[in-house]
């Protein structure tokens, strides 16, 4: 969902097939544009101010705007997109393709003039990562993982800062509580579970 509430991306599909993706606006869902770009299936998005990003299984990030379908830029991984975010103002991206974390700038669009540059990976998982996600303060990243753990970087310097692991097997699905302070997720066995980051 875009930031300012006012329209939504969806997408998905067998991820092997071609496939487009839908925005809508959020207050009815009502479909604004279907958006062609990549070559199949889209599975992950993560908004900015001014635009958003989406992952997809022909392993590539896409860069848009919400008032149009045109794509700003390509970002190619090595492994299918499952993870994705972006922080709040767009100059910072990261994506997972396999088991390595990409960390990009991308300024806004309107300034950037939609270049984009790779600053670095961050390596630590043993197997492929299905999510990442941000504090709301962008100070912190958060990665779950197939290798069963959880493991929790800081966004200037690239360390890792923390690893859990609840030994519940692949982990999926992340979010931060809304002041940054603890951690849930859930497991492939249908496990949820909180973390403080407190601690």
């Amino acid at each position: 969902m875009s930031l300012c509430g006012g329209y939504v991306a969806y997408g998905g599909g067998n991820s092997w097939l071609p496939t487009d993706f839908v925005v809508a606006r959020a207050a009815d869902l009502t479909p604004v544009r279907c958006v062609t770009g990549h070559g199949k299936a889209v599975g992950v998005f993560s908004a900015w101010e001014n635009g958003f990003a989406s992952g997809s299984a022909d392993r590539t990030v896409r860069l848009w705007d919400w008032e149009s379908a045109t794509c700003h830029a390509v970002l190619p991984l090595r492994g299918l997109v499952r993870g994705l975010t972006c922080s709040r103002d767009g100059r910072h991206l990261t994506a997972a393709g396999g088991a390595v974390i990409h960390r990009y700038a991308a300024p806004p669009v309107a300034e950037s003039g939609h270049h984009h540059v790779k600053t670095g990976d961050l390596r630590g998982h043993t197997k492929r990562v299905d999510c990442l996600e941000l504090t709301p303060d962008g100070t912190r990243l958060a990665s779950a993982s197939d290798d069963g753990t959880v493991r929790v970087w800081d966004t200037a310097t690239g360390t890792e800062l923390r690893v859990f692991h609840p030994k519940l097997g692949p982990l999926h699905w992340i979010a931060f509580a809304p002041d940054g302070l603890t951690l849930a997720f859930s497991s492939q066995k249908g496990h949820v579970g909180l973390l403080d980051m407190d601690g």
